[in-house]
This record gives structure tokens, sequence and C-alpha cells, in this order.
């Protein structure tokens, strides 16, 4: 666990100076690494230990800012120009462009240094009576929301900007910020936030991080350059996903969260049927069924059969209104399909 625990950090420290190449490398160790400590097997679902959740919760983390990192290198014509060279950029060049951005109101670099400064208290040792609770995951769906509109107005908008119009209001340090934020929302009990039933929002810390990873690889393709995602973490946040839902099945129907719980099913199916179409996977085959039962555990709740219904309650979560539109619908259809055979 000492050891997870300081790759992550490591990544962060390499990330911080520009080495790319490096922190992409050791990624892939932390990948291995938290897989031997958290086997996605049968048993997957039902531990709960506390240094699995953590090393989850670090590889999660780490992968979801060094993503984040490498997408703005992507959107910016100046920071492709300065990694250009063994995806590694000179230190003091690399923090003048920086500093010219604030300058110009670009970005959002306050926000992306205090969640720096959180990051010592994300990585320090809990003791192991420590309990997990729920999130209102609310600041981090408002951050998919605004991030998304903002994608959408790259699709319509030609006029070119550096960096793109995905990351110029600073997009990515907000939704940095709100997941660091969040994390510490579930290590403490709040009585105003005591039950499922008290947020149309709430979820568990660690699906709501897997589904954010997944909307902005498989929805947005904004992480990644819109490739596919590495198959061995696309298993794990769907896991991590899966498990999510089915401990909150119960109260399907007995508060507003109904299209939250949509949103996460659907984007489950979303992610795995965009994978398939590249590349068959029958370890995901278990996990395509599971989150088509999801998909017709809402249907069956809610009565809502077509395609122009879901994708409203998707769009009322975080969802763009036109981009993929079709390429929603097929998967809809599909899934709607196999739960009625």
């Amino acid at each position: 666990m000492t050891f997870i625990r300081h790759v992550s950090i490591l990544c962060f420290i390499e990330a911080s100076y520009g080495n790319v190449h490096d922190t992409e490398a050791h990624i892939n160790g932390l990948v291995n690494a938290v897989h031997l400590l958290s086997p996605l097997d049968d048993d997957f679902g039902h531990r709960s230990e506390i240094e699995e959740e953590l090393a989850n919760r670090y590889l999660l983390l780490t992968y979801y800012a060094y993503q984040g990192f490498k997408a703005r290198i992507l959107g910016s014509d100046s920071l492709q120009n300065l990694f250009r060279q063994n995806n590694t950029a000179e230190f003091s060049t690399f923090v003048s462009q920086i500093y010219l951005w604030k300058t110009q109101n670009i970005g959002h670099l306050e926000m992306r240094l205090n969640a720096m400064k959180l990051l010592p208290f994300f990585f320090a040792a809990l003791p192991s009576s420590t309990q997990f609770h729920s999130i209102d995951a609310s600041p981090l769906i408002d951050c998919l929301k605004h991030v998304t509109a903002s994608t959408q107005t790259v699709r319509e908008d030609r006029y070119k900007c550096d960096p793109s119009w995905e990351w110029i209001e600073g997009s990515d340090s907000r939704l940095l910020c709100a997941t660091i934020g969040s994390h510490f929302s579930s290590l403490f009990h709040d009585d105003m936030f005591s039950s499922a039933h008290s947020s149309k929002y709430s979820t568990s810390w660690s699906g709501m991080c897997a589904a954010s990873s997944l909307y902005m690889h498989s929805v947005l393709e904004l992480w990644n350059g819109g490739e596919a995602i590495d198959a061995r973490l696309l298993r794990r946040f769907l896991s991590i996903l899966s498990r999510d839902l089915s401990q909150s099945a119960s109260t399907l129907g007995l508060n507003d969260s109904t299209d939250f719980w949509l949103w996460r099913a659907f984007l489950g199916e979303y992610s795995i049927a965009k994978q398939q179409a590249n590349n068959h996977d029958p370890l995901l085959d278990s996990l395509q069924r599971a989150f088509t039962g999801y998909v017709d555990a809402w249907k069956r709740v809610t009565g809502l059969t077509l395609w122009e219904e879901a994708h409203a309650c998707l769009v009322s979560v975080a969802w763009p209104a036109t981009m993929n539109y079709e390429t929603g619908r097929g998967v809809w259809i599909s899934a709607i399909e196999h739960t009625t055979c």
C-alpha cells in the first residue's frame, strides 16, 4: 500500500515538472500494483477493506489528474510546442507559459493551486477504523455540465483559440478541485446528508470519480486524445461504477435520483459499446450484461422506453444535446432490445 501511495505521489511530481513521458510509465506501473492489491474477481463488489478502497482512490485521482493535464496539452498549440521533445517540457518555459495565461485570465490557476495544496492530506494515512460515506456529487456534476457546454461550443464555433474552448475557463482545474474536495466529504458523516434519500446526486466518491473519467473519455472524447481507454482501466472503472449502482439499487424510484441512476447506468453501457466496436473484449461481456440490467431496471421503474425520453434525462444531468446523438440512440436501442429478448 505504501508503494502505491508513493508511486501516485511521484506521478504528480513528474507531471508538475512537465515530464509527461515518465508520468505515463509510472501510471502503467501503478495500474499493475493496484490490480495485485485489488483484483477484479467475482468478489470485487463485496470487499470493503480500507486499503483496497484507498488504492483505487489513489489510482482514480492520479489517472484523473494526468489525463486532464494531457488533454490540456493536446488542446493547446503552445503547450504542444513546449512538449514536442520526448513529451517533456523545459520547466522554466512551462511555468512562463502558465504565468502568461494567468495574466490574460486564461484558465484558473488559483483553483488548481488550491487543489494541489490538498494533495498531502489526500495521500495521508488513515486509521483502520475509517468509514467512507456517500457524497453529494452536485459540485462534480456542475463541472461536467460546464465542460460539456464548452465542448459543444468547440464543435459549433469555427473560431480557434489557444488553449481551446474546453479549457480556456479552467474547467479541468475546477473539476480536479471538486474531486479532491469531495474525497474529504466522504470521510465524515454529515447529519444534513445522512442517507441516499437526501440528495438526487448521492453516490460513492469512487463511483463518481470513475463515472467522470468514463464521461470525459467515452462521451466527450476529451481524454486520451479521443482514443480508446486502456482495457484494464476500463474494466476497473466499470467495475467500480457497477458496484455503486448495485449497492444503491434498492433506492431506485424512491426519490428524485432516477435521472442520475440512468446517467450512470447508460454511461457504463455507452462506454462498453464504444470499446467493443473497436476491438471486442470478452472480459467486458459480463459487465455489459450488468449495465444492460441496470438500464432495464430504470426502464421498468419509469416506464420510459424511447431514446428521446432517455436522452432528455441524460441531458438534465450532464450530456451533450447534439454531439454523438445517433451513436447514443444506437446504444440505447441495442440495450432495450437485449432486455426484451
